[in-house]
């Protein structure tokens, strides 16, 4: 693999495809590039795969370039997709175990993450059959079999599901235009490509035949087998279903459910009602800043050099640091900062931060974890509300996301918002991006919602939320979400 460096931003060349053959004669095509632990990255559950045809969407290449900075990613079509065997009978969900098996042996990889979008059976009989193999999961919109839900006879079937169905049986090209439009809307450039994807990726009797095959094998006496850690991620509105309104509460309802389930699942909602989060920036970076915190590699350096990964940014601010020196002169106003400098040091060597650089009356520090940075934030808060003397009002604001990295400094629109954030703090505040606070989602932080805040030099407004330092303990948290 290659990476040419244009802009701030690596292009990958098409990475090679080979093939891997299974214990009963079937070829899973697949390809690896990046560094790092191994990621297995399923683009769709069963049925729907086609490596080839995803480097013509560039939002989706640019997302596979920032995950291969820090992780090898596993790519493979399912068999009966894309460049796999295609015509094989059994597609039921032991028969793609068998397969995941055979490209991990094959690969040499004795534990990998794993990461689905859609229908989660597969990869839950995976991890709960295999945990020595798995060392972490990720759901991305799942779904769970019929049997799996609580019945509900009134049911019928919607005017979208009424149209599929006969789409499904008169035009495979034809579905594969109202499937995409149903889930994207009728226009835009990832709609039009997933149509086409579905369409030349498989044909409708394979990809009907896998929907029915794991739909009908249901994951009940497997979740509470998965020990792994799992992060399930899910827009918090509604697919763009034609001709119908769907209830958010049903919308939610398989992620509530095995978010419960799963021992050791944490829910992350993501804004907006797109399920094509494969392209989407803040599902990476969700991704990503899971992985390091639950399956980092051998070594994690707080360097900042090197090229650009997912941070977790946090800004302090002394408030009134001028008043406070004008008041105290340049002698007393200087032992107080040396203290403030010398409790700053010591909270970030304890919670693994990396400090950046300091402006005398506040610091910039880099975190693996947005857990670290927080359970930081807190520890800062308290020991300067015990310090005895001058107070130390301090304010701090934490963002994250993937800063450019130039001669042990950083740059960057993570780094401008989390200064920014940062000033829109009062004394002994800390405000965090949504995006931090979904990240701890289910680590027993308590946040208030301080609402939207235009920040200079920000195109669109910002959610932040207020974290409670006073309320929460410091350290480890369990990770259900109820």
């Amino acid at each position: 693999m290659r990476f040419a460096e244009v802009g701030s931003v690596p292009e990958m060349d098409t990475p090679p495809i080979r093939y891997v053959h299974t214990g009963d004669g079937v070829s899973i095509a697949y390809t690896v590039f990046g560094q790092g632990p191994p990621l297995c990255y399923a683009f769709a559950g069963p049925g729907l795969s086609f490596f080839e045809f995803e480097w013509k969407l560039p939002s989706l290449v640019e997302q596979y370039e920032v995950m291969a900075q820090e992780r090898t990613i596993i790519r493979f079509d399912w068999r009966n997709t894309g460049l796999s065997s295609r015509g094989v009978e059994d597609v039921g969900c032991a028969a793609h175990i068998s397969d995941l098996l055979a490209l991990q042996d094959h690969l040499g990889f004795e534990r990998m993450a794993l990461r689905v979008h859609g229908s989660a059976g597969v990869a839950i009989r995976f991890a709960a059959t295999h945990p020595e193999r798995v060392s972490a999961l990720v759901l991305s919109s799942p779904s769970v079999a019929v049997a799996d839900r609580p019945p509900n006879p009134g049911t019928k079937p919607s005017v979208t599901q009424q149209i599929l169905g006969i789409a499904a049986g008169a035009d495979w090209r034809l579905f594969t235009r109202l499937l995409s439009a149903s889930l994207f809307g009728w226009y835009g450039e990832e709609a039009a490509w997933l149509a086409e994807c579905a369409e030349k990726g498989t044909t409708a009797a394979d990809f009907f035949a896998a929907v029915a095959a794991t739909g009908a094998e249901p994951i009940s006496g497997f979740t509470e087998n998965v020990r792994c850690p799992t992060l399930i991620m899910q827009r918090r509105d509604p697919p763009n279903y034609f001709y119908d309104r769907v209830d958010p509460d049903s919308h939610l309802a398989d992620s509530r459910m095995l978010s419960r389930d799963l021992p050791n699942a944490r829910l992350v909602i993501l804004e907006g009602s797109s399920m094509m989060m494969t392209t989407d920036p803040a599902s990476t970076t969700g991704l990503l800043m899971f992985l390091r915190e639950v399956d980092p590699a051998e070594a994690t350096s707080t360097d900042t050099q090197g090229p650009a990964t997912v941070r977790t940014i946090v800004f302090t601010d002394i408030e009134g640091h001028t008043e406070m020196m004008q008041r105290l002169g340049d002698e007393k106003g200087r032992e107080v900062l040396r203290e403030h400098e010398r409790i700053t040091r010591s909270a970030l060597a304890a919670h693994g931060g990396g400090e950046v650089k300091t402006m005398g009356d506040g610091f910039l520090a880099s975190f693996a974890s947005p857990q670290r940075a927080l359970d930081c934030a807190i520890a800062l808060q308290r020991a300067f509300a015990a310090e005895p003397g001058e107070p130390l009002s301090v304010r701090i604001g934490i963002n994250a996301g993937e800063p450019i990295a130039e001669e042990s400094d950083l740059f960057g629109s993570s780094v401008i918002a989390a200064a920014r954030i940062a000033a829109q703090a009062t004394g002994r505040q800390v405000l965090v991006s949504d995006v931090v606070r979904q990240l701890v989602a289910g680590k027993g932080f308590r946040f208030t919602d301080s609402g939207e805040r235009v920040l200079k030099g920000m195109h669109e407004p910002v959610r932040v939320w207020e974290l409670d330092w006073a309320g929460v303990e410091i350290g480890p948290k369990n990770v259900v979400t109820g």
